[in-house]
């Protein structure tokens, strides 16, 4: 939604999507929900020649990957194959033409897939995960709140259930413990011919 304040027609603007798993595959949904024509791929794990393949999508090589990136109206970043940066400003700064086109660079990325500086080159604007959150809706807030509600209530049930389940050993030994006293007792009593039912029943009663 932020980008396409940004983009008016997504059928024009050559895109290359970063990653091959799950959030990809729903990124690439959405852009061609959006109309969005020119997808170029580029995988950081090397694992992207049968995603492009199934989705019909152009494969960029680690050789071209910088060039296609700097050449791009808008990149999305969403892999998880690497703990660094997957596009760098240095890169991109060097890579991108003094009469390039403006910029729009997604970082979907958890750890980051795009250098935050990258925010600070001419024509380029990122928006990432934290830029994003400024600009959520409240009632997504919201919904954050009553998620960690559902999640503490939950994990309060599981830690009570987890000290019955401890302690339950221990009441099922005193109860026997106590059992054991109560026939031995009974039986004392009929020995001594003690034995009445009143008294029986209020030795078991206790």
């Amino acid at each position: 939604q932020m980008a396409s304040s940004r983009i008016v027609d997504w059928a024009r603007p050559r895109i290359l999507l970063i990653g091959t798993g799950r959030y990809a595959a729903t990124t690439l949904a959405v852009l061609r929900g959006h109309g969005a024509l020119d997808i170029g791929l580029f995988s950081a794990s090397g694992r992207g020649a049968e995603f492009a393949a199934r989705q019909g999508l152009e494969l960029v090589d680690d050789a071209d990957f910088v060039a296609t990136a700097a050449d791009a109206h808008v990149v999305i970043a969403c892999t998880s194959a690497s703990d660094a940066p997957v596009l760098t400003a240095a890169a991109l700064h060097a890579a991108r033409r003094a009469d390039a086109a403006p910029q729009l660079v997604i970082d979907l990325g958890m750890p980051r897939n795009v250098d935050p500086a990258v925010a600070e080159l001419p024509g380029v604007e990122l928006l990432d995960l934290d830029t994003i959150r400024l600009h959520a809706p409240l009632d997504e807030f919201a919904a954050l709140g009553e998620a960690r509600e559902i999640v503490d209530a939950a994990a309060k049930r599981h830690a009570a259930e987890r000290r019955v389940r401890e302690v339950s050993p221990s009441v099922v030994a005193l109860r026997g413990y106590l059992h054991d006293l109560l026939e031995e007792e009974v039986a004392r009593l009929r020995v001594r011919g003690d034995e009445s039912a009143e008294t029986e029943r209020a030795l078991r009663h206790f």
